[in-house]
C-alpha cells in the first residue's frame, strides 16, 4: 500500500488485541511514516519512523489520563535504529493496556503503558512523502479470566 500525508484508514486492520507485522519502505524525500493505534479520534499513541535520522519514536501525547502533559520524557520515547536505511520491519503487540514493538526481528524493543479506553479500536497510516507499507494483522484471542 501507498502512502500519503493523510492519516488512512484501511479495511478490517482495527483492534486493540493483535499481532501486527508491519514493514515500512520509505522512498527518496519521505520525512517520516507512522501508525497511529488506540485510536478514538481524540485519544491515541503512535509510531513514527523518521528514515533520514535513523529513529523510532512512540508518542503518547494524546494517550489521555495517565501521561503528564507535555512531559516529553513520559509523553515520547525515541529510539535510534541500529540499521539505518529506509528499510524498516516492525511487529507490534497490542492489548487492552500495553503495546510492545519488536524493532527489525527483536534487535531492538520498545514498550509502553496505554492509558487509552479499551474500546478505542481504530488503526491509521500515514506517510510525509512516499512511503510503500505491508501490513500483516493477526487477531488475538481474548483471554478473559476471574480473579478469585
Amino acid at each position: 500500500m501507498e502512502l500519503s500525508s493523510e492519516w488512512k484508514k484501511l479495511p478490517g486492520i482495527e483492534g486493540r488485541i493483535l499481532d501486527l507485522n508491519l514493514s515500512i519502505s520509505a522512498k527518496s524525500g519521505c520525512q517520516k511514516a507512522g501508525i497511529r493505534f488506540a485510536s478514538n479520534g481524540e485519544n491515541y499513541t503512535e509510531l513514527l519512523f523518521e528514515p533520514e535520522r535513523s529513529v523510532l519514536t512512540i508518542d503518547r501525547t494524546h494517550a489521555g489520563r495517565g501521561v503528564t502533559p507535555g512531559d516529553e520524557t513520559v509523553d515520547k520515547r525515541t529510539v535510534q535504529l541500529r540499521k539505518r536505511g529506509s528499510e524498516l520491519d516492525l511487529r507490534i503487540l497490542l492489548d487492552r493496556w500495553s503495546v510492545e514493538v519488536f524493532i527489525n526481528q527483536g534487535e531492538q524493543v520498545i514498550s509502553a503503558s496505554l492509558y487509552i479506553d479499551p474500546d478505542a479500536q481504530e488503526i491509521l497510516f500515514r506517510a510525509d512523502g512516499k512511503a510503500e507499507m505491508n501490513i500483516i494483522q493477526y487477531q488475538l484471542e481474548k483471554n478473559d479470566y476471574k480473579r478469585d
